[in-house]
């Protein structure tokens, strides 16, 4: 799969959330750091790989926190 088109530039964006009487507004910076393969992940989930890929673990854990 190809990386998703966001570029290598930090981008900042503000962000606006309604709340009870007052809004919250959060400034939010995103910057390409790398990227994180999933194929050894999946190789140590099957057993033909003995170290598990932490950086893929927590990529997947940020991820999974921040869906609704």
């Amino acid at each position: 799969r190809d990386a998703l088109p966001i570029g290598t530039e930090k981008v900042d964006l503000e962000v606006t959330l309604p709340g009870e009487g007052n809004d919250r507004v959060f400034k939010v910076s995103i910057r390409f750091v790398g990227q994180v393969s999933l194929f050894a992940l999946e190789e140590a989930l099957e057993g033909r790989a003995h170290q598990i890929p932490m950086d893929a673990i927590q990529a997947l854990d940020v991820v999974l926190r921040h869906l609704p």
